[in-house]
């Protein structure tokens, strides 16, 4: 039941019919006015109610969104969803796998860690990565083998480098007076 949009002009002419007034009446302008003042807080009633309308969406929204877990928007877990990820044992490299899988099924990630797809994923990631760490043997750094005085000796001579520290300057010593090392 919206009111129809006139013109100024058809408005005086409703007015005068209406309270059988003169076209130079003083009542026609105020009664004008007042017409005005309506139409606008009609207006303004709609976009209030419009926007109302769209706040019980909003929350609506924001109440399943809580109820699912996290905000999905954002991609931030809740509580559940963190505390269901650390049962599972699920590891910080298929906590993006689990999450993309839950949305994608519309289903929480507490319900997702128990579904069997989620469970072979964690348990074969496991397997990899004690596969990898037994694989890996060998120690992370090597050791710097220090320069031995024959080493240290050749340097000195061609390069005019000598030694830094104590040690190596002793050893650099005992090879130009060729005398061995214990």
């Amino acid at each position: 039941m919206e009111p129809e949009k006139k013109t100024e002009q058809e408005l005086r002419n409703e007015i005068i019919t209406e309270f059988e007034l003169e076209e130079d009446d003083q009542r026609v302008e105020q009664i004008l006015e007042l017409k005005k003042d309506k139409f606008s807080a009609i207006q303004s009633k709609k976009k209030q109610r419009d926007l109302l309308e769209k706040m019980e969406k909003g929350k609506n929204f924001y109440k399943k969104q809580a109820k699912k877990g996290g905000d999905s928007q954002t991609g931030e877990l809740s509580f559940k969803d963190g505390y269901a990820l650390q049962q599972a044992n699920v590891h910080i490299d298929n906590v993006d796998d689990v999450v993309d899988y839950a949305k994608f099924k519309g289903i929480t990630v507490s319900e997702a860690v128990k579904t069997n797809y989620i469970k072979t994923l964690v348990r074969e990631s496991a397997e990899e990565r004690e596969t990898a760490a037994a694989a890996n043997t060998k120690s992370g750094r090597r050791g710097v083998k220090p320069d031995t005085g024959s080493e240290l000796l050749n340097r000195a001579q061609k390069t005019g480098e000598l030694p830094d520290d104590d040690k190596s300057m002793q050893a650099l010593i005992n090879a130009q007076l060729g005398v061995k090392q214990k």
